[in-house]
């Protein structure tokens, strides 16, 4: 594909989730590319994107492949589709944007990561929302190698929010060997995080249950920014960008950004 319209003119539409489309919301000349996490969607990050826009700041935000639709979709992917994705979207909106960011959530974080150590020149500045190289979960790394014959594995627990009244559009199960994928992403993260020198926020929640709170505290000793802060968010959970603290999270990117450009 050659353009951010001609990505989103090859979208079929009907195949997505309520509210897990693709989205680019166009501003200006400061961009933000924004990763959703694993077997998550668009959907996601559909809050930030409409307030980083209303901030005047172009939000971009593509479905990686498998994502969003259909379990099936996703259990023939791998942790190199969505690098690929990833890189090839930065691409995209660098054609359309003078200044460019990149915002991820959970695995999207990973992916952000990965792009600011071996693409740097691409991005002034990231973002990561929970998301780290660490699960803490011995019960999850298990699944990956599990001689159970179910081809889908069970998500984490409940909706990964505080709020009873936000919703994510998310796949209940995830393809047993999209586990391993993962995994070899956050391995493959880890040994190349030196390497990012781009400044980095890094917004955690104290709450969080799926990824354990201390992981902001290792990325941010492990990078090699020097413009480099952490954000405390006390009243979410997992999926911060649609939770109570929504709107911190949307102030924090948006100063982040702002302050850089």
């Amino acid at each position: 594909m050659r353009s951010v319209n001609e990505y989103l003119a090859s979208v079929e539409r009907d195949r997505f989730m309520p509210g897990a489309e693709p989205f680019y919301h166009r501003a200006g000349e400061v961009g933000c590319l924004l990763l959703h996490g694993w077997a998550g969607s668009c959907h996601t990050m559909s809050y930030l994107g409409r307030q980083l826009h209303a901030a005047g700041i172009t939000a971009y935000c593509p479905s990686l492949p498998g994502h969003g639709t259909r379990l099936e979709d996703m259990a023939g992917t791998t942790a190199r589709d969505w690098v690929g994705a990833a890189l090839t979207h930065l691409r995209l909106l660098n054609q359309e944007c003078a200044l460019t960011y990149v915002v991820g959530t959970s695995m999207g974080a990973n992916l952000t990561l990965y792009l600011a150590a071996t693409e740097p020149a691409l991005m002034r500045g990231i973002v990561t929302i929970n998301g780290g190289i660490r699960t803490g979960r011995p019960e999850f790394v298990r699944l990956a190698f599990s001689e159970e014959e179910s081809d889908t594995v069970p998500s984490f627990g409940p909706p990964a929010l505080k709020d009873p009244a936000a919703h994510e559009a998310v796949y209940d199960r995830r393809p047993r060997s999209s586990v391993a994928q993962l995994l070899a992403l956050k391995k493959a993260v880890e040994e190349i995080l030196f390497l990012v020198t781009t400044p980095i926020l890094i917004l955690q929640s104290t709450g969080d249950s799926i990824t354990p709170p201390d992981n902001a505290e290792t990325l941010y000793r492990m990078v090699g920014s020097s413009d480099k802060q952490i954000v405390w968010l006390h009243n979410s959970d997992h999926c911060a960008p649609l939770d109570y603290d929504k709107d911190i999270v949307a102030n924090a990117v948006a100063r982040f950004i702002k302050e850089r450009a």
